[in-house]
């Protein structure tokens, strides 16, 4: 009988893995199985885009939701499950393999090892419907809501209340972490309409993360300001307090907007490994694993990708692809009896922030650290934002 090996979410970590582990095993021996609760891969990187693009336009929506189903067109032995993974039954005990994926539908599916990828949720515009014929109208619709506004407030860090008309905020118990999407949202809708108003409220005295060099965040804000978007730092929204469309900050400044779009960042979401007993989830809301990025306490479960948070490192979605190598060589050896070998070392800081098609600035953090600016930003991302490594991977 062949060893089951089940993948849970269809992120960028779940299908790289399940790829990487196509090529190294024996397919006779060993089935793959990816569940994921949506019929499309989101290209995130290509969302801002999409949701600022004109109203029609189909090349950017095309472009980031991406239909899954050419994904094993070559491997007999994989295969795709459309269905949410609720809960896992871990048959063995602590520490033992053998367990089962229930799904929504009322499915088990098997496991010898469990790979946990479930990634992070989103708040809107970037929490996507689960099907593709949804998650396009939505997009549509986010488009008409640009479009239409008479001024757009993006907001990063959180704001001072609970709802508004325009947008519902989602409590959180863990903070978000802080991306650029604040910044690349601003310049794909300046792009779009050089003459709306725009405004950027966070409540930080500097964009993104602080663990990025403060003279790489303001020379971001002066990018920004170049391209008429204003800043209002160390500041957030009362969203209690807002008229028409006027939007006054906790602060008492006065923002033209009547459209107001949360860009708080996206939050672990280790919801399935909440049914086993020992929990192994951190206080901050992520995937509690070992160095081999095995979940603790369990050596037939790994888990990788946003649904961790290794210790003194920024999340990022292309951090995964450090994970991905380690939990392959890692469920190898559990597959044949061996000990892991293989452990997850923190990777260098590294961000490429576009502000539009030709904009922005990337910064790598290694040797004295490297800042690079919009031509180079431009060719690495802003033209094509990775659309097609991103269609040549799902076979498109």
């Amino acid at each position: 009988m062949s060893n089951q090996i089940v993948i849970v979410g269809g992120g960028g970590a779940g299908i790289d893995l399940a790829q990487a582990l196509s090529t190294r095993l024996v397919s006779k021996e060993h089935t793959i199985t990816l569940i994921t609760d949506k019929d499309y891969y989101p290209h995130y990187i290509a969302a801002l885009r999409s949701i600022s693009s004109p109203i029609g336009d189909t090349e950017w929506p095309e472009s980031t939701i991406i239909p899954l189903d050419r994904l094993f067109q070559n491997d007999k032995n994989a295969k795709l499950v459309i269905a949410k993974a609720t809960s896992i039954e871990y048959q063995g005990g602590v520490g033992s393999g053998k367990g089962s994926v229930i799904t929504d539908k009322g499915d088990r599916i098997p496991f010898d090892v469990l790979a946990v990828t479930t990634g992070s949720t989103w708040e809107a515009p970037l929490d996507f419907p689960s099907t593709r014929k949804e998650a396009l109208q939505y997009i549509h619709d986010w488009q008409e809501k640009i479009k239409n506004a008479e001024g757009v407030a993006i907001v990063g860090g959180g704001p001072v209340g609970i709802g508004t008309s325009a947008i519902s905020w989602k409590k959180s118990k863990s903070e978000r972490t802080l991306t650029s999407v604040l910044v690349e949202l601003a310049g794909e809708i300046r792009d779009q309409y050089p003459t709306k108003p725009i405004t950027i409220v966070h409540n930080k005295p500097l964009l993104i993360s602080g663990t990025y060099p403060d003279k790489f965040r303001r020379d971001l804000a002066s990018r920004l300001a170049q391209r008429d978007v204003q800043l209002i730092l160390d500041d957030s929204i009362d969203v209690e307090n807002t008229t028409g469309n006027q939007i006054i900050t906790a602060k008492g400044s006065r923002v033209k907007a009547d459209l107001l779009i949360p860009t708080r960042g996206p939050k672990a979401n280790p919801a399935l490994l909440e049914s086993l007993t020992p929990r192994s989830i951190t206080n901050s809301g992520h995937a509690d694993v070992e160095a081999t990025l095995q979940l603790k306490g369990y050596s037939h479960i790994f888990a990788l990708g946003d649904v961790i948070n290794w210790e003194g490192e920024v999340p990022q979605k292309v951090k995964h692809r450090g994970h991905v190598p380690v939990a392959a060589d890692n469920i190898v050896d559990v597959l044949a009896g061996r000990e892991p070998q293989a452990k997850y070392k923190k990777s260098f800081e590294a961000i490429i922030v576009t502000i539009g098609k030709t904009g922005g600035a990337a910064y790598f953090g290694v040797w004295w650290g490297i800042t690079l600016g919009s031509m180079m930003v431009k060719t690495l991302k802003g033209k094509s934002l990775f659309v097609p490594m991103v269609k040549k991977l799902l076979g498109y």
